[in-house]
């Protein structure tokens, strides 16, 4: 075989791997939905902690970007059908979290003298001040969102009366950046200790 059809093969070999781990890690996403269902809801439907979507950053600390968004695209499929909030719970699920990786990686990838891989990701000092930027965007998103779109159709109230039940804009604000804030650090940790402080990035890293 020449070395360049040798290449070719094993980059087709890296992304089936990295396909498969992406969807089998949105699978173990859905099969964690049902236990949710113990955990108490916020007034808008969000869980007051919820841990479907850390399958879906430990994809990305394995797989990478492509496999992250793979996972949790087949884990907000699972929401949709087994989720309490449908897809309404789906969409916002899978718009809070797709920043705490995308950001990430965008920064990595321009930022130069830094090598655009899941080892970079295991030092601490990298790793959470890009999380922290992830988060800021997460915040923006999930305000718009949630004021917008998710907590009128949730709640059947329009977008002032929102606002006049959650005291105005800053208030909800407050509201959106404290809750998220509280899930994006659980997000940011833990599936990055279950990867770097067990080593398994060293075995099972794949960019």
């Amino acid at each position: 075989m020449r070395e360049t059809e040798k290449v070719k093969v094993e980059l087709e070999a890296v992304k089936t791997i990295k396909f498969v781990g992406g969807t089998i890690l949105g699978t173990l996403s859905i099969v964690m939905v049902p236990f949710t269902q113990f955990i108490p809801d916020l007034p808008w439907g969000m869980k007051m902690f919820d841990p479907t979507s850390f399958p879906w950053l430990i994809a990305f600390f394995l797989f990478g970007v492509e496999a992250a968004l793979i996972s949790a695209t087949v884990g907000a499929i699972g929401i949709t059908f087994l989720g309490h909030t449908h897809f309404i719970g789906a969409i916002m699920k899978f718009s809070a979290t797709v920043p705490m990786f995308l950001v990430p990686a965008a920064i990595i990838k321009v930022l130069p003298k830094i090598n655009y891989s899941s080892k970079t990701l295991r030092k601490p000092y990298i790793w959470f001040p890009l999380a922290f930027f992830g988060a800021l965007t997460r915040f923006v998103v999930c305000f718009f969102l949630n004021l917008y779109w998710a907590v009128p159709l949730w709640t059947g109230l329009t977008t002032s009366e929102v606002l006049e039940t959650f005291g105005g804009y800053f208030n909800f604000f407050l509201i959106v950046v404290g809750w998220n804030a509280w899930q994006s650090f659980w997000d940011a940790l833990l599936p990055w200790l279950i990867i770097y402080s067990t080593k398994l990035n060293e075995n099972y890293s794949y960019w």
